[in-house]
Formats: structure tokens, sequence, C-alpha cells
């Protein structure tokens, strides 16, 4: 059935009814609220958590992480 709710049965109008339905649900809206979605996302990350992910890493924790490594790992693929 197109938008119009005018129903289709040639094989050439259903795959174009088909391909507007497809092409309007993957289509970004032009006017996204964030703030109606954002509401009912959780807040996981604390402002303590932020502001000790923003903090310059010490030596120690670079050698930490390298240790961490296998003897034989890399830290990307090869």
């Amino acid at each position: 059935m197109r938008e119009d709710g005018v129903t289709v049965t040639e094989q050439a109008e259903l795959k174009d009814v088909a391909k507007a339905f497809y092409t309007n649900l993957f289509t970004a809206q032009d006017v996204l609220e964030l703030e109606g979605i954002l509401q009912h996302v959780p807040v996981k990350v604390t402002d303590e958590m932020k502001a000790s992910m923003n903090m310059p890493f010490t030596e120690k924790e670079v050698e930490r992480a390298l240790f961490m490594m296998g003897a034989s790992k890399a830290p990307r693929s090869d």
C-alpha cells in the first residue's frame, strides 16, 4: 500500500513502494530532538570518572600497560 492509501499489485509498483518505504525508514530525520532521547539513557560515567580520564597518564601507567601485554603480543596487528 502506498503512502496515499492506494493498494498496488503490479511488480514495478511494488518495487517502487518497497524502495520508498525503506528509503524513508533509513533516512536521517531533519530535526532530531536529542534531549527527548537522552533522558532515557542512563548516566554511567560520573563527573569524577570524566576528570580522571582527562588527567595525563603517568610513566608508571605506561609501564604497567606494556608489561601486561604478553611477550609475543604486538600493540596492533602485524
